[in-house]
């Protein structure tokens, strides 16, 4: 039989005003949506009551993935996806929590972070371990780390093209180097002319789901029975 999952995940969020890292659940669809333009797959999450990870959320489902569910940690990586986190070079912040207007443009966004809040965007793509420190609470606030030249492997990744709307990508773009993209943050692509998966969230637990354990009780209790098709 097959089964819609969702899968709760701990996701780290970096708190800009305190330095610190705090842990809040987040339940995230079992597939991804299939590849379409940024604008559309909001959309279609903004319609069903939904949104798109954001990127830290991103990294933490791929970290609780690959600790205790690998089969599902391969095709997470796997899939290309874009997020709900916008690296805005128009006015230099970082947005998160946006509506869109039904011809896909931003009516508004719940976050709008800049230099005021310390998020510095950078002008070119490099590596975390070679990036000025000014832009540290930016990586960490898209990783959802403390301390990113700690945390993060050496070949950890910020690819930006700095002009417009730029919405963090995630997933693990080179297949011959399997792995080594689950730490980058692709925020190059032209959101209306590139199609890409997306995963959605729900911050609180969704009212019909059930869990595995219930599950499993009901496949029990129906044990044997014939089915009329």
């Amino acid at each position: 039989m097959d089964v819609n999952r969702v899968f709760k995940v701990p996701v780290r969020a970096y708190d800009l005003s305190t330095g610190e890292v705090t842990t809040v659940n987040r339940y995230f669809a079992g597939q991804p949506m299939s590849p379409d333009t940024w604008p559309n797959q909001m959309l279609k999450a903004q319609n069903s009551g939904k949104r798109l990870s954001y990127s830290n959320e991103w990294s933490g489902a791929q970290r609780q993935y690959k600790q205790s569910n690998p089969k599902q940690d391969e095709q997470f990586i796997a899939e290309v996806a874009w997020t709900g986190t916008v690296l805005d070079f128009g006015d230099e912040t970082l947005k998160e929590g946006i509506v869109l207007n039904d011809d896909g443009t931003i009516a508004s966004a719940k976050k709008v972070l800049g230099k005021k809040d310390k998020i510095v965007l950078p002008p070119a793509s490099a590596y975390v371990k070679d990036m000025n420190d000014k832009h540290m609470p930016l990586i960490a606030y898209l990783h959802g780390v403390k301390d990113p030249k700690r945390e993060l492997p050496d070949y950890a990744y910020l690819w930006v093209e700095s002009k417009g709307i730029r919405p963090a990508v995630r997933g693990d773009w080179f297949v011959l180097n399997r792995g080594n993209w689950r730490v980058g943050v692709l925020a190059g692509f032209d959101p209306v002319n590139r199609r890409f998966a997306a995963w959605q969230v729900d911050e609180e637990r969704p009212k019909d789901v059930i869990t595995t354990a219930e599950y499993e009780e009901i496949q029990e209790r129906f044990k044997g029975r014939v089915v009329l098709e």
